[in-house]
């Protein structure tokens, strides 16, 4: 296999274990714990795990690296979704949550991009 689409899959399966563990932790969280839960998952693990990998997979090159900040950045938008349907038995769809899906992934692969070619040059 490439290094490139081993890198892919590298970065596609931790971002993946890690999104789905932040999921899993919200649908077994109690009420009390919803506001550490938002700040750590939503603030903080979620923008930190967008932004490096999308940096990382732009600046080696990966195989679909340009699909990495549209998929996760959904996934990043659903979490909220689904933990909040579980919890309350309504769909909620949080519009304050979407800059923190999107800007790190697509500003990971922005910065990755620009630093991939101040290499070739």
């Amino acid at each position: 296999m490439p290094r490139a689409k081993k890198i892919t899959l590298i970065c596609y399966g931790i971002s993946f274990a890690i999104y789905s563990a932040i999921l899993l932790w919200g649908l077994t969280i109690n009420s009390a714990d919803f506001f550490g839960y938002g700040l750590l998952s939503f603030y903080l693990i979620l923008p930190v795990t967008s932004f490096g990998t999308a940096l990382f997979m732009q600046i080696a090159k990966a195989w679909l690296r340009w699909l990495y900040p549209f998929i996760f950045s959904a996934y990043g938008l659903a979490i909220p979704a689904i933990v909040s349907y579980a919890g309350l038995s309504a769909p909620v769809i949080f519009w304050d949550v979407w800059p923190f899906a999107f800007i790190p992934a697509f500003l990971g692969s922005g910065i990755g991009f620009l630093v991939s070619l101040k290499q070739k040059s």
